[in-house]
């Protein structure tokens, strides 16, 4: 995954005792980039009481179960998204080969890293983490809509927390005498500004309970948190986005001979770090490389036929964002841009042209344009002021030309004696697609939103203007 990692946030290398971090407005990423990892660098002097064999693989995921991050993304209403919450480092290096495709540097490393061998005394051992905040390497157009921009950074927290020693935690003839860290943001070029969803990682649980559920949004894996040789987990129903994939008798050994053989299929074999992964845990619903438009959206649930264990899950997704998280986002966005400026967002999906599901496209983000720049004035979106309230406002020429098309396809024809209010529901569409939030729910347009009621109102009084008849389609 190309991913520049070189330009550390300003603190630059920080004393790691107990926690260490950002407040907001500290973590600054280069203009014109997108952030996909939080990329920390561990510089720690162990001490060894003796000659000490190198650590074996689960030792060292015990050293990193001993460090925990936390990221969280403060909104001007008073709310958060906390995409990772005191996550031990464990399990969010296999959340990174799952999502990125990105092992953490060294973690096999005999010379200085984790798999080093030790001597009498102090030595150095240095490692670096990767903690998810967009690509998905799956996803075949995920360069063109994830991560997120300088100015969500500057509106996060973020931080690391060391529980005891970790690596005499690990190894009792091992000390941790210092550690140190320096932070820095995974980046890759971005075309435009742009508002990214930020990357869940999230516990699933249901006591007592057959089955259990995601929350609403683009989920890439399901996991029960038991390792794959030993769970007792039976026969499993497995539904994404309403529609069945794994139906009894199919249990943990055929989902994941599915996905292994999609990944072959795709071109790719799957790699044997993330093979790896199934010591640790049991994939339930996972996905293979594809284009977006073929991924399931909304939620995920896996039942047990017959319950054997109780459920211990965890899944990574993209969030679907509710009409308030939205607008508070872009309200967010807009405080940092110049004074006497206006801000103007579209859909991420629209504007890159990407062939994607309409119950897909709130996770493919924002772009935004300042009225001094050309694509200001050219789609339906959402304007706000610096600091002021965002609202939905389509062009002039957009409605006027919305209108004309309505007052046409309502035009009484042979097949159609009253109209083609199809098409006129259809011409709404094409405008709400265009602006952020039109999608709030996992049934896409089947459910009205805020932002189509508005669209929808705005062509409404434009096609009066032209026809009282006409405007009557417009829903």
């Amino acid at each position: 995954m190309p991913m520049t990692t070189t330009v550390p946030f300003e603190k630059g290398e920080q004393i790691l005792t107990r926690d260490v971090g950002f407040k907001q407005k500290e973590m600054e990423a280069p203009d014109g980039t997108v952030t996909d990892a939080i990329v920390v660098r561990f510089l720690c002097d162990v001490s060894a009481g003796g000659v000490v064999a190198a650590l074996t693989e689960p030792e060292r995921l015990q050293v990193l179960s001993g460090f925990k991050v936390s990221l969280k993304q403060f909104l001007p209403d008073g709310s958060t998204l906390e995409p990772w919450q005191m996550e031990p480092l464990d399990r969010v290096r296999d959340d990174s080969v799952r999502w990125l495709k990105q092992d953490v540097d060294n973690f096999e490393g005999a010379t200085d890293g984790l798999a080093r061998a030790y001597a009498s005394g102090s030595q150095q051992v240095n490692f670096t983490c990767y903690i998810p905040t967009g690509h998905a390497a799956v996803i075949a157009e995920s360069h063109k809509f994830t991560g997120l921009s300088p100015e969500q950074l500057k509106d996060c927290t973020f931080n690391i927390t060391k529980d005891g020693d970790p690596f005499k935690t690990a190894k009792s003839t091992l000390t941790l005498t210092a550690v140190k860290v320096i932070m820095s943001p995974g980046t890759k070029k971005s075309e435009a500004r742009r508002i990214g969803v930020p990357v869940f990682a999230r516990r699933v649980v249901n006591a007592n309970g057959y089955e259990i559920k995601t929350e609403p949004g683009l989920c890439l894996s399901l996991e029960d948190m038991t390792p794959y040789a030993s769970t007792t987990l039976g026969a499993l129903r497995v539904t994404a986005g309403g529609v069945t994939v794994t139906n009894d008798p199919s249990t943990k050994v055929e989902i994941f001979a599915d996905l292994v053989r999609d990944y072959a299929s795709a071109g790719r074999a799957m790699d044997a770090k993330e093979l790896g992964i199934n010591a640790r845990r049991t994939l339930v619903y996972g996905v293979s490389p594809n284009a977006l438009t073929r991924i399931y959206t909304g939620v995920v649930e896996a039942r047990q036929i017959v319950k054997n264990k109780e459920w211990e899950g965890r899944a990574l997704y993209l969030p679907l964002l509710s009409h308030a998280q939205t607008m508070a986002l872009i309200k967010g966005y807009s405080r940092h841009i110049p004074d006497g400026r206006v801000l103007h967002a579209v859909s991420t999906g629209m504007y890159e042209g990407l062939e994607v599901d309409d119950k897909a496209l709130p996770y493919t983000g924002m772009t935004l344009f300042l009225d001094n720049e050309p694509d200001f004035p050219s789609y339906a979106g959402i304007r706000c002021e610096k600091g002021g309230t965002p609202y939905v406002y389509v062009p002039d020429h957009r409605l006027r030309a919305a209108a004309l098309k309505v007052v046409s396809v309502m035009r009484r024809s042979d097949s159609h004696p009253a109209g083609d209010t199809r098409m006129a529901r259809a011409i709404v569409l094409d405008e709400a697609r265009w602006v952020p939030a039109a999608v709030t729910s996992t049934r896409g347009f089947d459910e009205m939103s805020a932002v189509r009621e508005e669209v929808a109102m705005q062509i409404r009084a434009a096609t009066a203007r032209h026809d009282e008849a006409s405007s009557l389609a417009v829903i």
